[in-house]
């Protein structure tokens, strides 16, 4: 009996983690930005990066197991600077993690981009002669 306890315990130790979540909104201009990259760095685990969906929010999933609560993102788009956020808590479930907001800005010599126009009668040729 203690050997097939032994096994039993030995056995769960191999299974690895459920994943934690980091739940990012990325935003330029107040418009959500689709398809910006979002990678998280938490300790040695560097294997998230996903693209944020039409929405702006990007729900990554931290597998593994991580050493720190905490991870750094990197959000990259091009014609947008790159920004890296502070520490961000790691959550148990997707849907109860509060999103963190994150804003863009154009980068430097770079011509305006246009943006989509949140009103949905608005005609494209008005957009660029704003």
């Amino acid at each position: 009996m203690p050997r097939l306890l032994y096994l039993a315990l030995f056995s769960l130790a191999g299974c690895p983690p459920p994943p934690r979540y980091v739940v990012a909104d990325v935003y330029a201009a107040n418009l959500p930005v689709q398809d910006a990259m979002v990678a998280a760095e938490c300790g040695r685990q560097r294997d998230a990066a996903l693209r944020t969906d039409d929405t702006g929010r990007v729900r990554l999933p931290i597998n593994g197991r991580v050493a720190a609560d905490r991870c750094v993102l990197t959000i990259a788009k091009p014609g947008y600077r790159t920004v890296e956020t502070g520490g961000v808590h790691l959550c148990t479930k997707a849907t109860a993690c509060p999103p963190i907001f994150v804003q863009l800005f154009e980068a430097y010599g770079l011509p305006p981009t246009t943006a989509v126009s949140p009103h949905p009668y608005a005609s494209p040729a008005a957009e660029v002669a704003q």
